[in-house]
């Protein structure tokens, strides 16, 4: 498996209360840059021989603790003006999915053959086993009839089902609905839902940790 992992990631980020809470992150930015090293250190150990491109759409571009040179390719979207009112707004999923559409030109370069994407500040714990995502589909894990998108995978062959499935989310996104319940309504059936999909992490709003 010719693996990459899009890691989508927010280190610095704005004080602006999110629609369902007023505290975004109970995380002090160099807390949640310390998770997102362990976020990649989690890739290096589960799938040794895979890539990992970070998108990084916060409020700065210079990462402490040397995480730009851990990645394979970086990119910093923080500086764009639809990144920072989607990624400051109060719709958390709005900033995720148009950050990881505009890395479009980053990731075609890897000419992945798989592709996971990753959310920042998890990890991959002992119960991902990389052949559970051998599967010609979008594997993850159920969120209501949608995807949690925490982590999720899919083959190749999807990429362009995956971009047109963020592009078609983000006007709904805009009115503040779920994209693990929205971005699920433009992707290929059937998913390949595992019970465990191996992530764990804390939850930035409540500082909760959860294993999914």
């Amino acid at each position: 498996m010719n693996a990459l992992f899009i890691i989508s990631s927010a280190i610095y980020i704005t004080t602006n209360p999110l629609c369902y809470t007023p505290n975004r992150s109970a995380f002090s930015a160099d807390e949640r840059a310390i998770q997102t090293l362990k976020t990649i250190q989690s890739i290096r150990a589960a799938v040794p021989n895979s890539q990992i491109l970070l998108i990084e759409t916060g409020l700065k571009k210079n990462l402490p603790y040397n995480i730009e040179g851990l990645v394979d390719q970086y990119l910093f979207l923080g500086n764009r003006k639809m990144v920072r009112e989607a990624a400051d707004g109060p719709f958390k999923g709005l900033g995720e999915a148009i950050g990881l559409y505009l890395g479009n030109s980053k990731i075609t370069k890897f000419n992945a053959d798989y592709y996971f994407k990753l959310s920042g500040r998890y990890y991959l714990d002992e119960q991902f086993q990389v052949n559970d995502w051998q599967v010609d589909s979008y594997t993850g894990k159920d969120y209501y009839g949608g995807l949690f998108t925490v982590l999720y995978g899919f083959p190749a062959r999807l990429y362009q089902n995956w971009r047109n499935s963020l592009k078609e989310s983000i006007p709904v996104l805009l009115q503040g609905q779920s994209i693990e319940l929205i971005q699920p309504h433009y992707i290929e059936k059937p998913v390949n839902y595992l019970s465990r999909i191996g992530a764990s992490g804390w939850e930035s709003h409540s500082g909760n940790f959860v294993s999914l």
